[in-house]
């Protein structure tokens, strides 16, 4: 099991592979979440995201 306190999540694959998959799908869902709540994204690798404009 692999806690991620940052996220409140805790990862229960049994393989590598299977934490990457679960891993990935809580980073899209808390990524979505934070822009759907306007909350502060962090700048990873020089990548920031902002919302401009709603449409």
């Amino acid at each position: 099991m692999v806690k991620f306190p940052a996220l409140k999540e805790y990862m229960r694959a049994v393989t590598l592979e299977e934490c990457r998959e679960e891993l990935l799908a809580v980073l899209e869902d808390w990524l979505l979440l934070s822009i759907y709540k306007n909350l502060p994204v962090p700048v990873i690798n020089n990548i920031s995201l902002e919302v401009k404009s709603v449409a």
